[in-house]
Parts: structure tokens; C-alpha cells; sequence
């Protein structure tokens, strides 16, 4: 995309190394005042969110049982699982247990596949 390869991108960052820290260093201590900037505490907030919408849930489920009125507080179902699938995933994606997405862009002609020997008109 910026026309440079990884070895040079790697090279410059090895040139640069104290620069570069003294950067990550002056960026940390700026935004050290900011909450969320701290990663222990976003985790703490994902958690806490988590940790809620599963009471949500779990009470839910005993109404449920119960035969009571729900217990969601009139938000949809369908939005407290997100809510909660969105918590769990951010805190794994703080703790690096989810592989980094790469995107691939394609271009060119499309994949055509052949399989030799059978006639497409036989198939339907």
C-alpha cells in the first residue's frame, strides 16, 4: 500500500528504537489521567459489563422458569447477548488470546474451478 516491505519497516523501527519508546513513554504518561487508556481498567469495565448483563440473563432465565415477568427490563434479548458477546470478545482481545485479522484483497480474475470429467448439465 505505502510501497515499503516489512524487513525495511522492521530495519527502521531497530534505527529508531529509543525514539520510538520515548514516544510510547510521553503517549502513556498523556493519557495516563484517562481511565480507559490503562488496560488493566478497560478490562476491569468489560468484565463489569459482562459480569452485569450475565446477572440480566441469569435472572431472565429463573423469571423464565418461574413463569414471572421478564426480567430484561424491556431490552430485547437479542441486544443483551451482543452486549455480552461484545464484552467477552473485547476481553480477549485485550489479553491477545484472538489471532490478529489480516485482510487479504483480492484482485484480478476470479477463481473458476474445473472438475475434470463431469458435466455441469449431468448435475441438475
Amino acid at each position: 500500500m505505502y510501497g515499503v516491505t516489512q524487513q525495511s519497516i522492521s530495519e527502521f523501527a531497530k534505527r529508531n528504537a529509543d525514539d520510538i519508546q520515548a514516544i510510547i513513554d510521553s503517549t502513556r504518561t498523556l493519557l495516563g489521567d484517562i481511565a480507559l487508556a490503562d488496560k488493566a481498567k478497560r478490562i476491569a469495565a468489560y468484565v463489569e459489563t459482562a459480569e452485569r448483563v450475565d446477572g440480566v440473563l441469569d435472572a431472565e432465565q429463573v423469571a423464565e422458569t418461574e413463569g414471572r415477568r421478564r426480567a430484561t427490563g424491556g431490552v430485547p434479548l437479542a441486544e443483551l447477548l451482543r452486549t455480552q458477546q461484545a464484552a467477552y470478545r473485547a476481553i480477549a482481545e485485550e489479553l491477545g488470546d484472538l489471532p490478529q485479522r489480516i485482510k487479504v484483497e483480492g484482485g484480478g480474475e476470479p477463481v473458476r474451478h474445473v472438475i475434470e470429467g463431469v458435466d455441469v448439465a449431468d448435475l441438475k
